[in-house]
């Protein structure tokens, strides 16, 4: 009888935090900004139990004249609430060449929810938005420094740990991440990715053992760590695999 009681505490809470989020979508039309920033902040806060609003989030984040605080919280809702990667991710894309680095990051993380969709359009972030501009050329000449007031460095960092996120699923995007070790702004996380994805970033490991090698690279330590943590993990899931595999056909 307990659990009974229990579960219909569960099924009505679920019931009453839906009518929460259609709520919460009402406020999203209103003419005060304030209350529609609100709203926004706690469709996000809902996480899965505001899905039912996925449609509704849409349409708000795709309005023209809409505040950019709004859409930023929206943004977030659309990783926060699970939405389906199909609708949610081309949405998401279309966030990132804008000129707000806060809607762009808050797009960054929630493709990074979205699984194998979400990974073309965060290596276009990681290749850098400014990429085959001038700018982004001379940048490439150059070489990847390490600039805490560059916000596009924060952003390349943010799609290479998004793509982590991803896991596995990530594949497609290791070449980009391979590059992307040469990025001070962003080679941590890149490395990080690459451990994420396993056995399917073996084609990094050379590049890897390169960068663990290399004497510059000792003295950040953090970076050396991350490095050799992804050597460990894409060759331990490989052997794994590779075990798993011949125990499947004994």
């Amino acid at each position: 009888m307990r659990y009974l009681s229990f579960a219909v505490c569960l099924l009505f809470a679920g019931v009453v935090l839906a009518q929460d989020a259609m709520e919460l979508v009402k406020q999203l039309k209103s003419t005060d900004v304030e209350e529609r920033r609100r709203a926004a902040k706690k469709l996000s806060d809902l996480k899965e139990e505001a899905k039912p609003a996925t449609s509704d989030i849409l349409n708000a984040l795709k309005q023209k004249d809409q505040d950019m605080y709004v859409k930023r919280f929206l943004a977030q809702a659309l990783g926060a609430v699970k939405a389906d990667p199909k609708t949610a991710v081309p949405v998401l894309a279309s966030l990132l060449g804008d000129s707000k680095v806060e809607l762009v990051s808050a797009a960054i993380e929630s493709l990074g929810q979205m699984g194998a969709q979400g990974v073309d359009p965060l290596v276009r972030v990681l290749n850098g938005r400014n990429s085959g501009t001038t700018k982004g050329k001379e940048k490439e000449k150059k070489g990847g420094t390490v600039n805490k007031n560059d916000p596009e460095a924060e952003l390349r960092a943010k799609a290479a740990n998004a793509l982590g996120d991803i896991g596995p699923a990530a594949k497609p995007a290791v070449p980009a991440l391979v590059k992307a070790l040469n990025d001070k702004s962003a080679r941590i996380e890149a490395a990080n990715a690459l451990g994420s994805i396993g056995s399917g970033a073996k084609e990094a490991v050379a590049k890897l053992k390169e960068e663990a090698e290399d004497k510059q690279n000792k003295r950040d330590k953090n970076f050396t760590k991350a490095v050799n943590d992804a050597i460990r993990k894409i060759d331990g899931m490989g052997a794994a695999t590779a075990k798993k595999k011949k125990k499947d056909k004994n």
